[in-house]
């Protein structure tokens, strides 16, 4: 596999340095660095510094302020000063100021995490911005290193400049991997299968996570192939190790979540797209590198989702109840996002809701709700069915076929069979029931995090043991490299004897595949959830069970305009059942994962009904962060969730940004009409995208001159203070505020 040329070179580090010392010399006096990884950045703010000549000095809340040379960069055990109060070590650079000597070399003073300093601290605020006046004319600067999030607000943050320190780039993870897999060979006796090209694959698929979760996850692969006596250890393996790290560092964001791509095969229509893809797709290829084509950094897919008619029918599951309850999709968008309903209201709005979903199995099962959105007014058609079930949705929603393929509403034709959820109903009223299971193996210890606890009395002593299932000790034993007897015998023995030992987690149990609970041997044995293993052992004789079932399709006919909602839901079953119809939460998300599958590249759904939700907070921080991993991920689909408003144009004319929406996807662009926050002079920019956020409450903006406009309550307006532009949130306007118009 070979790596177009740029993207094997790119260095993180080096792109940093580069761009650290070129604020430094346009005079930039104080410095934000914002970075996932604090100490990496330190360091290489260190080290820049350090060999260009400078002088430096660096505070920390523990060791206080410390003196490096070039000689003594890379000691992290060098002694400082002890100071721990920010407030006397922030006073430092101070001197450079009063002496007014101009030295000839760089003299840095770099703060670590001082973020959590500055708020309420008008003592720092103050340092900072006579810092950014003064420094510069000194030959000095202050590099405050942080998370990557925005410093608390405050009066000096208009003028420090911010700078990024981005993940590692190709180059710096294979250094890291050529180190780790050197270190490892010696533990395998047919050494480490990994060519050059297998390499770059683990770091393509690295690429986006920072150098500690990259060595880390790289690391568990070669310890798990070796605990497993692996003769070598393969490519496969530790590419697989990484993509499992990645996806959950990724999906951990909130905001963020990395799919599972699905064939192309898989999607019904669209016909529009998959011309599209087959037409590009070559740019991404072996070929195209090798022949010198540069890959395009990744795809957007926008276009409005499909909808669904507000009177459609859902059953959801939500807290201790076991059975699911009625609700329509309008209902469900109101109580989901905190809105006034016409039924009492949900109390905790954290609280996790579920809707039927269907597997790839065939298995319907609770699948939670991630969003739920409102769409508007939409054109739609009616899909009658010969059960009599009918299901209002706009032409392009996906419906599940009984071929297992998603076509959209308006290409369904009569005679179509699509997918309908079954039943779970009991033949009799005995309900579900399990089988008595065949007797166990239980073997008696004196110690076990896990085991049953029994106590007995033999006259006037009583004895204490754990009774702990032969087959879940025989796993335990060769999870810590022992033979079963010697497990047991440590486990016999005293409680100390358990540190280091590693054991099944307590919500899982052990499964006999033959059924036969005396045979023990590995081969037979599989561990599962509880709760799968119950459903192992269920006895669905006791059921008429028909998870799902089918329909044919009588007619699909336009039923005017409505108003419609739709559903987001959590992967891998992207899907719910509206009427009793299982249909895809949006189509664009099941054409990007097929996107992806063609083009060879990941794909990751950016949640913008999470990003703008009122109990996530600091939305544009979560965005940043956000494109940031995307862009480090490069090349890879984004999917993203669109929106609607109105706004002025550049030449003066109304545009609703429905209609703007709607243009921009068959490749309209626009240029709007805007206001200088600095100047308060008009300015015209080009408009580079339309987000939708969810539903939330609306406050009206009435100004003098008759103008109104409605916005959330967050959403931030330019007023003129006194001759001095600045942003105010909506909620915090008072009558009488001047704000900024576009005439």
């Amino acid at each position: 596999m070979d790596v177009a040329e740029n993207h094997s070179k790119r260095h993180s580090e080096n792109e940093f340095s580069r761009k650290l010392l070129m604020l430094i010399d346009a005079g930039a006096g104080v410095i934000h660095v914002r970075t996932n990884e604090v100490l990496r950045a330190v360091t290489c703010v260190r080290k820049t510094i350090l060999t260009d000549r400078g002088k430096y000095s660096e505070w920390d809340i523990v060791n206080g302020m410390r003196q490096f040379t070039l000689q003594n960069h890379t000691d992290e055990t060098l002694p400082g000063d002890g100071q721990a109060d920010i407030g006397t070590a922030f006073q430092e650079p101070l001197g450079i100021i009063k002496d007014r000597s101009l030295d000839e070399n760089i003299r840095c003073f770099v703060y670590v995490n001082p973020h959590v300093f500055v708020e309420n601290n008008p003592h720092m605020v103050q340092l900072m911005l006579m810092y950014n006046e003064f420094l510069p004319s000194s030959g000095a600067c202050v590099v405050m290193v942080t998370p990557d999030a925005p410093l608390p607000d405050n009066a000096a943050n208009s003028s420090i400049l911010s700078l990024h320190f981005d993940p590692p780039g190709h180059a710096e993870l294979r250094q890291s991997l050529d180190i780790l897999l050197e270190n490892a060979v010696d533990d395998y006796p047919e050494g480490v299968n990994l060519d050059d090209d297998d390499r770059d694959r683990v770091c393509n698929v690295g690429a986006g996570m920072t150098r500690l979760q990259f060595e880390t996850y790289v690391s568990l692969a070669t310890c798990r192939a070796a605990v497993w006596q692996s003769p070598s250890l393969e490519a496969e393996a530790v590419a697989a190790e990484v993509q499992i790290g990645k996806t959950e560092i990724v999906n951990s964001s909130d905001i963020l979540e990395l799919y599972k791509t699905t064939s192309i095969d898989d999607v019904g229509g669209m016909e529009n797209l998959k011309e599209w893809i087959n037409k590009r797709k070559g740019c991404y290829s072996d070929e195209a590198r090798e022949f010198g084509v540069e890959a395009p950094k990744g795809l957007v897919l926008v276009g409005p989702p499909g909808c669904l008619h507000e009177d459609t029918q859902l059953l959801y599951k939500r807290g201790v109840r076991n059975s699911g309850r009625p609700i329509t999709i309008k209902e469900l968008y109101e109580k989901f996002n905190g809105l006034p309903s016409s039924s009492k209201g949900w109390e905790n709005l954290h609280e996790p809701t579920y809707l039927h979903s269907v597997a790839d199995d065939g298995r319907v099962f609770y699948n939670r709700v991630l969003a739920v959105l409102d769409s508007g007014e939409k054109p739609v058609v009616r899909v009658v069915l010969d059960n009599g079930t009918e299901l209002v949705a706009t032409p392009d929603h996906p419906i599940l076929s009984a071929e297992w393929e998603f076509i959209q509403a308006g290409h369904l034709s009569s005679g179509d069979e699509v997918l309908l959820k079954g039943s779970m109903l009991p033949v009799s009223r005995g309900g579900k029931n399990l089988h008595a299971r065949p007797p166990r193996v239980v073997v008696n210890v004196k110690n076990h995090p896990h085991g049953s606890a029994k106590r007995v009395q033999s006259g006037e002593f009583f004895y204490s043991y754990k009774r702990v299932a032969r087959a879940r000790l025989a796993v335990e034993a060769h999870m810590n490299q022992m033979g079963l007897d010697e497990f047991v015998r440590l486990l016999d023995g005293r409680s100390s004897g358990l540190r280091g030992l590693r054991f099944l987690p307590s919500e899982t149990e052990v499964h006999h595949i033959d059924e036969d609970t005396m045979n023990d041997s590995l081969g037979n044995l599989m561990v599962l959830h509880k709760v799968e293993h119950a459903r192992e052992h269920s006895k669905l004789e006791n059921f008429g069970v028909e998870y799902t079932t089918t329909a044919r399709v009588v007619s699909v006919a336009t039923a005017g305009t409505a108003h419609t909602y739709d559903i987001q839901m959590a992967a891998p079953a992207n899907n719910f059942a509206a009427n009793g119809i299982f249909v895809h939460n949006t189509g664009k998300s099941l054409a990007g994962k097929a996107t992806a599958s063609v083009l060879g590249v990941p794909m990751v759904r950016l949640d913008f009904g999470r990003v703008f939700s009122s109990y996530v907070g600091s939305s544009e921080a979560r965005v940043r962060t956000a494109l940031r991993m995307v862009e480090s991920m490069a090349p890879c689909v984004l999917f993203c969730v669109d929106g609607k408003t109105e706004v002025t144009l550049a030449d003066g004319t109304t545009e609703r940004i429905e209609d703007m929406y709607a243009a921009v996807t068959h490749g309209a662009s626009y240029t709007l009409r805007g206001v200088s926050p600095e100047t308060g002079g008009r300015i015209d920019l080009p408009m580079r995208t339309i987000i939708r956020t969810q539903g939330k409450p609306m406050v009206r903006i009435t100004s003098e001159s008759g103008r109104e406009i409605e916005v959330t309550h967050d959403h931030r307006l330019l007023v003129n203070v006194e001759g001095v532009y600045v942003w105010k949130a909506a909620e915090d306007l008072a009558e009488g505020d001047d704000l900024v118009e576009v005439s």
